[in-house]
């Protein structure tokens, strides 16, 4: 007989208050997605800068020498 066609709110043309209703919610939904996805991006930046405060130079040791006299006949250095 008749086809039965769905027609979504934005192909009405007239003013439903149900789907205005919808639409807020989506763009709710929307805005809170978005705000974690900046809280997650902030966490893992924080993550890395700990990384890098973390790594630390060695310091090297300077080596000393000595003179060491035995009598007078020999001198040894030792390094």
């Amino acid at each position: 007989m008749g086809e039965r066609k769905i027609v979504t709110c934005q192909e009405q043309k007239v003013r439903n208050p149900f789907c205005e209703e919808e639409k807020e919610e989506e763009e709710k939904k929307e805005e809170e997605e978005e705000e974690e996805e900046k809280k997650k991006k902030k966490k893992k930046k924080k993550k890395k800068k700990k990384k890098k405060k973390k790594k630390k130079k060695k310091k090297k040791k300077k080596k000393k020498s000595y003179l060491l006299v035995f009598k007078i006949t020999t001198v040894v250095i030792i390094r």
